[in-house]
């Protein structure tokens, strides 16, 4: 039945054991043939009458594959040609394997276990005449003994027999222990062990040896590159001098990190033992500058507590320090939070320490001042509330509350400082807008829309402030046909929606009249009165909420986009951060909002076939994480108001204002009926005291956070933008391939601008022009400031077909170009002594 195609199956019984049965044997379409003792008969029939049969014969004697008398059976074309019914479990073995004689005796050691299938499909590969050997044989059945469902090598069997030491895993050490004894595998498995680590095992494979030798991987890990351990050092006995050595065991870790089916408990393997070593003696021990080769969790964060003291008086020193540990390992998840938040804080202080003096000249200086550096502030502060917020665990002693009381201390000091001068100088220059020669808000159709002869669309996003912006324009230059530009207009104070909405739409005549502002007539307020406004200069234009246009089918939007202009109003900031119960939610909203006008300016570019697009705001605001106090805030003027919020009062009739400044709205607005009114703001960043409302995030004062708002002016072109952002290689002087692994620190030079577009790269090591490792895609598309967010950590193995090369190359391509590499590293393989397991 297994063998349709065989004409003759031989049975050879010496004791006659199942010659009664054969007498009993009845097979359809099977002729049943015992031996007469007459060889050339049988012959003759087989070759003559039975020619079409099948046919089986029974021998009462022993086979010549026993005997070894091949010669003197007279049958022995046949018998090799077709097939011989063993029912001993060692031939049956061989000779379903088709296996060599001379390997019977080591089937037969085995054959308890090799007569499962389980073990029989994992040892395939070596179960044949060429490969089998008792070496081969005993690693084979060890991945058996271990779970593989493959024959795997030794790296990975020690690797998998480490797990066994973890508590869970006690019973499965046990069975593997039985299995070792009862196939008298315990001294190969311990000549092995011996081979890796230089430690001898007692009879059986214990717990709390595999543990040591954990430890001593984990030690060998941080340690790598100390040659020569400390005599204070407690863990100094678990170094590992011998160079074959230690190049096995990182191969050992490297394959079983590798593996997809090892890698989590191995790791956890790893932990859970190297718990023993204390980072923190280690680091006192060796210190902070020292170069390790692996990070415990408790050693990172001795490193980031101690960069944690010296955040506010040498930022960079701790930026530094910190990438540094971010390239050196993956760490969790919870720390990376940690480091997240050190970076961002100490870049926003880095920011603040560069600033020589807060005094200057003229309001030019000051917005030039703002756009050019300190909006940086103000992105390193969101980024670090942001950050703040999403750390969940951090080490007893480190100091959260404290680093968060600092951050906001800074940037409080910060923000009262620069806008305290800066609204000094402006009373110098008694508030007159029109004299500064900066772009106003209140041109901004004038400006942009005016004179642009393609189809637009104007995106006003409330509360989008400058620095955001920023951040915005790199999300929108991954597409690599469009170029987009960030300028800036100042608006006016008050900076409120209802003044900014107003004046970026087209007027001949705008009345403020009280507040309830009109152009040319036509009240201001509600999209329906906007489109109304717009369609007196612009026929057929059209004004629409962003949330309408979301809920759209794309037939429906094209056809309002097939408009010769079109205004969105987008409200995602202002809307959150303007209610008491909101407010805190501030920045979440912000980061939100650059994320749907990214994808909605792209959209209407690409799906809808706009040429230009521009992204503006009414107002920006200032934020403060910490709640604002009592105390902290000012009480309003006491005057009659016709309007007043927690940043700004209007009143009528001019007043002294002695703890802040009383503007005449004819200075920074072009309203007809403006003399009749004056606007009193506050000092700085100083709050009036209003009941009901929040007070962190607040506009309508005079602040560059306020009044400096973005235009972003985004354009379509037919070809693709050619330049692309470049990578560059870090740790280019340490490149050298150990274990089989080269270890890359690869960071995008610069975040993606106008000038620069994202890159797509692939890297790998080179003999020539073969590639002889993996191959890793990256796409370069970061739009962060810092550069640790921009950093990428690579490991390629090298194959084995190259794992004897002196020298290798490393190169990065741009995907798009496989001819030219981008770059170009000569590395030396340190892996040329091979591992004895």
């Amino acid at each position: 039945e297994k063998n349709p195609e065989l004409k003759v199956l031989f049975h050879f019984d010496k004791n006659r054991e199942f010659e009664n049965e054969i007498n009993e044997l009845e097979l359809e379409g099977i002729l049943v043939v015992k031996f007469d003792q007459n060889f050339f008969n049988l012959k003759v029939k087989l070759n003559s009458d039975w020619f079409d049969q099948r046919v089986f014969l029974y021998f009462p004697f022993e086979s010549p594959h026993i005997t070894g008398n091949y010669m003197g059976f007279p049958l022995m074309d046949l018998l090799e040609a077709n097939k011989e019914l063993v029912l001993d479990d060692e031939e049956a073995f061989l000779e379903e394997f088709g296996l060599a004689r001379y390997q019977r005796n080591i089937v037969k050691k085995y054959i308890k276990e090799l007569k499962y299938n389980k073990i029989q499909e994992v040892c395939r590969p070596i179960l044949n005449q060429e490969t089998l050997d008792e070496a081969a044989l005993q690693q084979g059945l060890i991945s058996a003994f271990l779970g593989f469902n493959k024959y795997s090598d030794w790296s990975l069997l020690i690797a998998k027999s480490l797990i066994l030491a973890l508590p869970e895993k006690e019973g499965d050490l046990k069975r593997f222990q039985k299995k070792l004894h009862d196939n008298g595998l315990t001294g190969v498995f311990s000549k092995k062990l011996y081979n890796a680590f230089g430690e001898r095992m007692s009879a059986s494979v214990q717990g709390e040896f595999l543990k040591e030798l954990l430890l001593k991987i984990r030690y060998n890990q941080i340690t790598f590159y100390i040659s020569e351990p400390l005599k204070e050092d407690p863990y100094a006995h678990l170094k590992i001098k011998e160079k074959n050595m230690l190049t096995g065991i990182n191969q050992l870790v490297q394959e079983a990190v590798l593996h997809p089916q090892l890698n989590g408990k191995f790791q956890e393997a790893l932990d859970w033992a190297g718990q023993m070593i204390k980072g923190e003696k280690i680091i006192q021990l060796y210190g902070l500058e020292a170069e390790y080769g692996y990070l415990t969790e408790a050693m990172t964060w001795e490193i980031l507590l101690a960069q944690m003291e010296i955040i506010d008086f040498n930022p960079q020193s701790a930026i530094r320090k910190i990438e540094r540990v971010l390239s050196l390992r993956e760490i969790p998840e919870g720390i990376k939070s940690v480091a997240k938040l050190l970076i961002q804080s100490a870049s926003m202080i880095a920011e603040i320490n560069q600033i020589p003096s807060y005094t200057l000249n003229t309001p030019g200086e000051y917005i030039h001042g703002y756009v050019s550096n300190w909006r940086k502030v103000d992105y390193f502060y969101r980024k670090a509330i942001l950050a703040y917020r999403a750390v969940d665990k951090v080490d007893e002693k480190f100091d959260l509350d404290g680093l968060y009381s600092l951050i906001n201390k800074r940037y409080d000091s910060h923000l009262e400082k620069i806008n305290r001068e800066w609204l000094t100088c402006l009373a110098d220059f008694r508030f007159d807008f029109k004299s500064l020669k900066v772009p106003k808000q209140f041109d901004f159709y004038k400006n942009y829309v005016e004179p642009s002869e393609v189809k637009s669309v104007v995106i006003i996003s409330d509360g989008l402030r400058y620095e955001a912006a920023e951040e915005l324009l790199g999300l929108m230059h991954s597409d690599d046909k469009n170029v987009a530009e960030l300028e800036y207009q100042l608006a006016s104070i008050p900076s409120k929606t209802s003044v900014g909405m107003a004046q970026l739409l087209p007027a001949n005549e705008r009345i403020f009249n009280d507040g309830k502002i009109t152009i040319n007539g036509i009240s201001t307020e509600g999209v329906d009165n906007r489109q109304s406004i717009l369609r007196l200069v612009k026929d057929q234009a059209i004004a629409i909420q962003y949330s309408q246009v979301e809920k759209m089918t794309l037939r429906e939007a094209r056809e309002i986009f097939k408009a010769p202009l079109v205004y969105v109003y987008h409200d995602v900031i202002d809307a959150t951060g303007d209610k008491k119960s909101s407010e805190r939610r501030t920045f979440k909203a912000v980061e939100e909002a650059l994320q749907e006008l990214a994808k909605f300016a792209n959209r209407i570019h690409h799906t809808f076939n706009v040429t230009k697009v521009f992204i503006t705001a009414d107002h920006g605001f200032i934020y403060n994480d910490q709640e604002i106090v009592e105390k902290d805030k000012e009480s309003g003027s006491g005057k009659e108001s016709i309007a007043s919020h927690n940043r700004y009062e209007l009143i009528k009739s001019p007043t002294d204002a002695k703890l802040g400044y009383c503007i005449p709205l004819t200075k920074t607005t072009v309203f007809e009926d403006a003399k009749s009114y004056h606007v009193l703001i506050p000092e700085s960043t100083n709050r009036y005291k209003k009941q009901g409302i929040g007070h962190q995030f607040v506009h309508g004062g005079g602040s560059l956070q306020e009044l400096i708002v973005p235009v972003i002016n985004s354009y379509r072109k037919t070809l693709s933008i050619a330049k692309k952002v470049k990578p560059i290689i870090t740790n280019e002087a340490q490149l050298k391939i150990v274990s089989n692994v080269l270890r890359v620190n690869l960071i995008q030079e610069k975040k993606v601008s106008r000038n620069e577009k994202e890159v797509k790269v692939s890297i790998g090591l080179y003999k020539d022009i073969q590639l002889v490792s993996n191959e890793i895609s990256l796409e370069l598309n970061s739009v962060s400031e810092s550069p640790s967010e921009r950093m990428h950590k690579l490991e390629l193995v090298l194959s084995s077909a190259a794992s004897k090369e002196v020298f290798l190359k490393l190169k990065v391509f741009d995907v798009e170009d496989k001819l030219n590499p981008l770059i170009v590293i000569r590395v030396s393989n340190q892996t040329l002594i091979q591992p004895d397991f």
